[in-house]
């Protein structure tokens, strides 16, 4: 086994065979004895321990766990019963395909520097975004990448925006009965670095104003507050919640009024 057919196997898989059930949320630290979880995986390839400010992939976690070199953290990876060989995540448009080739914990200066000039803590991203290295028409770029609900990402860098197949909304259920929409997902990063912690609702970022009758559908009967843009298809995005769900309500005249979305708001807050 190679280094990257061993980062393709998920980390809760790894976990698993040491009798550690984790899931998308955050699960006490194997590295150290903690009662207080602060151990995050993300998309099952990257995991931080916010307890001691390091991370990795899931090589790093077996040298780690199980006190190896890459060698014998190599030998282990390739005995676990279950080694998912994913194809490339793509991306088909008129003229271009996206394949993304490699995934890690956020680390690219380039794209710290693109997440200070969006006023965005790196810390805070760590949690919800990853560096993803791709390629289109034969050429190599990398991106801030934001998983969706059906495994597709946002891809979002200082020069480039766009998506891998298959979109889809993002949900980030906490239990609560209350939610935050979002437009996309630097709105919700803004929301969190705004308000400094997480807040009692769950998270619905839309990545996409398509999925808007998906969302009413889905969640017409509960607590809904709307984060969306401050333009027109924002503002008719938010018309239409308001008139079919009961209790929403429009926060983006409340907090960010003057401004097209709660990231430019968050740029210029002083």
């Amino acid at each position: 086994m190679n280094c990257q057919q061993a980062k393709d196997i998920p980390i809760t898989s790894y976990l698993a065979s040491k009798g550690i059930k984790a899931d998308r949320g955050m699960i006490t630290s194997p590295l150290r004895d903690e009662s207080t979880a602060s151990f995050k995986i993300t998309n099952d390839r990257i995991w931080f321990d916010f307890g001691i400010g390091k991370g990795g992939n899931i090589i790093d976690l077996v040298m780690q766990v199980d006190k190896v070199d890459l060698s014998g953290a190599l030998n282990i990876l390739s005995k676990l019963s279950t080694v998912p060989q994913p194809a490339p995540v793509k991306q088909l448009t008129k003229d271009s395909e996206i394949i993304i080739s490699k995934i890690e914990l956020l680390s690219n200066k380039a794209l710290l520097d693109y997440l200070q000039s969006r006023k965005i803590p790196v810390d805070l991203a760590r949690q919800y975004v990853s560096e993803v290295y791709y390629k289109v028409n034969g050429k190599n770029y990398f991106s801030i990448a934001f998983r969706n609900d059906s495994g597709g990402y946002e891809l979002r860098n200082k020069y480039f925006k766009n998506c891998t197949s298959p979109k889809d909304l993002t949900t980030i259920d906490r239990g609560f009965n209350r939610i935050a929409v979002f437009e996309g997902f630097f709105d919700f990063l803004s929301y969190l670095t705004f308000f400094n912690c997480v807040t009692a609702y769950n998270y619905v970022i839309l990545n996409s104003l398509s999925f808007l009758d998906k969302f009413i559908d889905r969640y017409r009967l509960r607590r809904i507050e709307l984060y969306l843009d401050n333009d027109q298809a924002g503002i008719e995005a938010t018309n239409k919640c308001i008139e079919q769900i009961k209790d929403a309500s429009n926060m983006a005249p409340i907090i960010y009024r003057n401004y097209k979305d709660f990231n430019e708001f968050l740029i210029n807050y002083k």
